[in-house]
């Protein structure tokens, strides 16, 4: 019996790291080898499953697509471990035994980072494969993960407009140039920050202008939207909200700017 197992020094990454890890081939006989592949892939993947309705039938339509961003061959690691091994240059493959045989490669400075969705998914593996003449492949694929480095620069604004006017009667207008001076518009300030943190506690404030009263209370609702695209299907998801209620002191938040009535909220979610 043959096996090949991958072993990395540890399961996280951050961009342009170097990764390093061995290859353990254990064989209880001599095994020839007829060729090898030896990668390493970064590659994202959508699906998205749609009902398909009509007169006669109802069906589940699955719509997939995938592209490989990142991929390095480092098979030459097995090549040069093999020649190593074998005294007779002219044979390919392992003698009985246990076999290790160390890598490493850089992963790029500036590509995706790991993320598990529900239609959406970008994932690092190491794929290792022994073509073996007359019997099944040996195969094995060892999944990491990859982030960027918290101190990575972005060019992502800190402060946010919103994206419509609510006028006073009630009603939305996404042209942002029907502006009027009465209506009321909401500014999300991060204090200069931009790029978060799974662990990270977004603090901040909004700020109201514009408001004919001051209400009385307040709902904050952070949100993680998800957008996947399989085929030229399209599919958002909001996988999860974190709300915060506000009640809202006049006597503290209210802030005449130029005869203007606005409002400042405090912002603190946690991102767990």
């Amino acid at each position: 019996m043959s096996v090949v197992d991958i072993n990395l020094e540890k399961q996280a990454y951050i961009l342009g790291e170097r990764a390093k890890g061995t290859v353990v081939v254990s064989t209880d006989s001599d095994l020839e080898i007829r060729s090898t592949k030896f990668l390493v892939t970064g590659t994202e993947r959508t699906k998205i499953s749609e009902w398909a309705l009509s007169s006669e039938y109802s069906r589940e339509m699955t719509y997939k697509e995938s592209n490989t961003f990142f991929i390095k061959d480092l098979h030459i690691f097995l090549t040069k471990g093999i020649r190593k091994l074998l005294d007779d240059k002219e044979k390919h493959g392992f003698p009985k035994g246990t076999w290790v045989i160390p890598f490493e490669f850089t992963l790029p400075q500036d590509t995706l980072e790991s993320y598990v969705g529900k239609h959406a998914w970008i994932e690092y593996k190491i794929e290792a494969v022994l073509d073996i003449q007359w019997k099944n492949d040996i195969t094995k694929k060892v999944f990491f993960n990859v982030f960027a480095p918290r101190n990575r620069s972005s060019s992502i604004p800190t402060l946010y407009k919103t994206s419509y006017i609510k006028k006073e009667g009630g009603e939305e207008d996404s042209d942002m140039t029907k502006k009027k001076e009465k209506d009321t518009y909401a500014i999300l300030d991060f204090h200069g920050q931009s790029t978060f943190y799974p662990g990270d506690t977004i603090n901040g404030k909004v700020v109201i202008k514009n408001l004919q009263k001051i209400p009385r209370r307040a709902e904050l609702t952070l949100s993680a939207i998800e957008q996947a695209t399989a085929k030229g299907m399209r599919k958002t998801t909001a996988r999860e909200s974190h709300k915060q209620d506000i009640e809202i002191k006049e006597e503290q938040q209210q802030v005449i700017l130029n005869q203007i009535i606005c409002v400042v909220l405090p912002l603190a979610f946690h991102n767990q």
